[in-house]
């Protein structure tokens, strides 16, 4: 779980910075928008700085 873990907060942290969500209820709303909850983690969207 380490490893997806750190994938999903790093991308959380990343959005959360980029779409300037500032309350929980937005962040839980991006949330939503992944399906974090799956094994499959290569269909997530890859961390990427500009």
């Amino acid at each position: 779980q380490g490893p997806k873990l750190g994938a999903l907060k790093a991308w959380l942290f990343y959005e959360q910075v980029a779409r300037n969500l500032q309350s929980i209820d937005d962040i839980d709303t991006l949330l939503c928008t992944l399906s974090w909850q799956t094994e499959d983690t290569t269909s997530w969207p890859k961390l990427q700085f500009p």
